[in-house]
């Protein structure tokens, strides 16, 4: 009976690692409010799980002195630190070193560019109930950023000047007061493009 109910728990606990990881997979490109509550409850109910686990291989021990018996904790461990060196890994990404960094506000939203240090470009579409990602690369050249690679449609375009000035975004609204310049979009002949976003510098580790 208990090594029937000890099989339920690891199935279980699997399966939630495995809805675990594919939930976090998804997260990389969009976060909601859902998934973070989705996220939560479902890492309270393994964390429960697992503890059970381990209380039951531990009673087993002591009853047949079986280093065995604790696989099942071994292997739910295994789980958890699949899942954790995951979810590290991509905010070990989000958080590398930034060079550029710019932020457009509209009414609903804020679009954020970050320009890392190796070469990443990471644009962050953040809304009231979800945020989104997209992720490339790029290359500088003096004061001209060309994106390459970025996944998504969203950006409407592929080169940006770096000015050394504050401006505000065409439409009226502003990305907050910065002292370090903005970046413009601006076409293959360096003219700025109609209807492009300004982006309020609010990092610059350029040397």
């Amino acid at each position: 009976m208990i090594r029937r109910l000890l099989t339920v728990r690891m199935v279980l606990l699997i399966l939630i690692g495995v809805c675990v990881f594919f939930l976090l997979k998804g997260m990389i490109k969009q976060e909601t409010i859902v998934d973070g509550i989705a996220l939560f409850f479902l890492l309270i109910v393994g964390f429960v799980i697992y503890l059970l686990m381990v209380s039951n291989d531990i009673e087993v021990f002591k009853e047949s002195r079986n280093l065995l018996s604790f696989v099942p904790t071994v292997i739910g461990g295994f789980v958890i630190l699949c899942n954790w060196g995951f979810n590290k890994a991509h905010t070990n990404r989000l958080d590398s070193p930034t060079l550029l960094k710019g932020a457009y506000n509209a009414d609903l939203g804020s679009l954020f560019l970050d320009f890392k240090q190796n070469g990443e470009c990471i644009m962050l579409s953040a809304g009231i109930l979800s945020d989104s990602y997209e992720y490339g690369t790029y290359d500088i050249n003096d004061s001209i950023i060309t994106i390459h690679a970025l996944s998504g449609n969203n950006f409407i375009c592929n080169k940006l000047l770096i000015r050394s000035q504050n401006q505000s975004s065409k439409d009226g609204s502003n990305a907050g007061n910065s002292n370090k310049g903005y970046l413009m979009c601006i076409d293959n002949k360096g003219n700025e493009v109609k209807n492009g976003f300004h982006f309020n510098l609010f990092e610059d580790n350029r040397k």
